[in-house]
């Protein structure tokens, strides 16, 4: 009989960061919030369960997240602090501290009601903004959708580098139903495509509330396995006729089924920088009060 994990884990004991509050428990890891003494700020605290801290693949990725998040800066990215656990002969807690980002996530926005092309445009500027500058050292995303994005005071902020893959790397069925590229999911050497089709996805849902190929993109509805192309929609449903010409045909771009075809995430940049010009704002990025920060406790849409 296998027994089953504890539902959560007991805080982590770190030097000079206060356990405030636990935030979400994860398969594999847990999220806290907590006030790092030393920087005399608040800070999210990520930490490897303590049943899988065996877990070499996880081990891995989650120490990958933490250098990297600490390694590189962007206005639009979260920001790393700092890691534990992370010498090959360490015992104890495995993780790391970053940044708490004011704001909501994006998927509890759209739930009051999607945004406007003026508001959507910005949010993809600063977005694909964060990405390019992700796939300029290399990496890919792996898992953009609203959930993982914070919005606060017109500034968006990507979160979750938990699926962090490097081009060429295949990771068959990584990321989240409804927003993952089929090449992600068939398990195709991965390209920075595939952020660009998730990003697209996550645009055309905040303007209609609709994902272009439904909840269950390129999944099976029953069982965890890739649908082939010719089993899926060839039409993208939910971008909206009215939308400024430009806009609806980059979207519809960012979306296409074959990789191939999508635009870099510089095109798409700068594409949107030329729209941000001449489409009419009604007000800024949406502008949320309540702290939402975190790669693992930000709410997951089915």
């Amino acid at each position: 009989m296998r027994l089953r994990p504890p539902p959560t884990d007991p805080a982590p004991d770190l030097d000079h960061i206060d356990i405030l509050e636990l935030m979400a428990t994860g398969k594999r890891t847990t999220t806290w919030d907590a006030f790092d003494t030393v920087r005399r700020t608040r800070c999210i605290v990520k930490v490897i369960r303590a049943h899988r801290r065996g877990d070499n693949e996880i081990r891995t990725s989650v120490i990958r997240e933490g250098v990297t998040l600490q390694t590189l800066s962007h206005p639009h990215l979260v920001r790393g602090y700092g890691m534990f656990g992370d010498a090959p002969d360490a015992d104890g807690p495995v993780g790391f501290t970053m940044q708490t980002v004011p704001g909501a996530t994006l998927d509890v926005v759209i739930d009051d009601g999607c945004l406007d092309p003026a508001d959507t445009v910005e949010l993809g500027l600063q977005v694909s903004s964060a990405l390019q500058y992700l796939h300029g050292h290399n990496w890919i995303h792996l898992d953009v959708k609203p959930s993982n994005i914070i919005v606060h005071g017109g500034q968006a902020t990507l979160i979750d580098l938990g699926l962090l893959t490097g081009p060429g790397e295949r990771r068959a069925g990584a990321g989240t139903r409804g927003y993952l590229a089929p090449e992600q999911a068939d398990g195709r050497a991965l390209t920075p495509a595939a952020d660009t089709f998730s990003l697209g996805v996550t645009l055309v849902e905040s303007l209609s509330g609709q994902r272009p190929f439904g909840r269950e993109a390129v999944w099976s509805s029953r069982r965890r396995i890739p649908l082939r192309e010719g089993r899926m929609p060839r039409r993208p449903a939910g971008v909206p006729e009215h939308l400024p010409a430009g806009l609806r045909d980059l979207l519809l771009e960012m979306v296409h089924l074959d990789p191939a075809r999508r635009p870099s995430m510089c095109d798409v940049w700068q594409r949107l920088s030329s729209l941000s010009r001449t489409t009419t704002r009604s007000a800024a990025t949406p502008d949320t009060g309540q702290p939402a920060s975190s790669p693992a406790h930000a709410k997951r849409r089915r």
